[in-house]
């Protein structure tokens, strides 16, 4: 029981200092950041190749 009590309170006393610690939070936010980039261009990804492949094409044709 003892060692429970002290691995408890060992994992406490880390997490409330990660909590409060500035960098946890920035790293958090950036990957934040980047899920939501990730999810944008994923979205539009196939509607922007359509747009570029028929200018593309539009170019070719001109040129020919």
């Amino acid at each position: 029981m003892g060692k429970f009590i002290s691995f408890w309170l060992c994992a406490k006393s880390h997490s409330l200092r990660f909590i409060k610690e500035d960098k946890a939070a920035s790293g958090i936010e950036y990957v934040l950041i980047a899920v939501m980039v990730a999810v944008v261009l994923t979205a539009f990804s196939g509607p922007i190749a359509t747009a570029v492949t028929s200018i593309m094409t539009s170019i070719q044709t001109a040129l020919s």
